[in-house]
């Protein structure tokens, strides 16, 4: 199951236009939540086990996912850099927390011609650990986070980083089973 929701693109002066990647039918340029597990409900439901990880016979197993990347850029592009970024913003008790994996390896663009980008990093089952020391009743509650995203484009030779994207999520539940 996976849930879309849209890149926000600031138009800020880079050499270049952000729009849909026309590989896929999305109206803007996006930022898409998928939940690799079997949940039993909606896909922002993430089941995770804190350390020491998962009891012999979990009785649910963890749930990876992932979060894709997809825009297109229009006019000549010039050589750079772009990152792409996300994080977890508490909406209990909590520290806000960065996702795994991110911020994401940079992706070099050499100069020439508009480009299409479509990239997925992938998130672990139980890599998403609670805050320390948690919160009480940590063990008997969900924790509940807004997802963010971000892209920023740095040109060569490095100067400066804008922001050229950034994506207000859905909420996800992170929830530990009861043994």
């Amino acid at each position: 199951m996976s849930i879309s929701f849209p890149l926000l693109i600031e138009h800020l002066d880079v050499p270049f236009n952000v729009i849909p990647n026309v590989a896929f039918p999305d109206a803007t340029p996006v930022c898409v939540l998928t939940n690799l597990g079997e949940a039993p409900v909606l896909d922002t439901f993430i089941v995770t086990y804190p350390p020491p990880g998962p009891p012999p016979n979990p009785p649910e197993d963890g749930a990876p996912w992932q979060i894709e990347f997809r825009w297109e850029t229009t006019a000549p592009t010039t050589a750079g850099i772009w990152f792409l970024d996300a994080w977890l913003e508490s909406l209990t008790e909590g520290p806000n927390l960065h996702v795994p994996g991110f911020p994401a390896l940079p992706l070099i663009v050499p100069g020439g011609s508009p480009r299409a980008y479509q990239e997925t990093i992938a998130v672990n089952a139980n890599a998403v650990l609670p805050p320390v020391p948690p919160p009480p009743f940590e063990p008997l509650m969900a924790r509940l986070y807004r997802l963010n995203t971000m892209i920023r484009w740095a040109q060569l030779p490095l100067k400066r980083t804008r922001v050229v994207g950034r994506g207000i999520g859905p909420i996800m539940e992170f929830y530990t089973p009861l043994p």
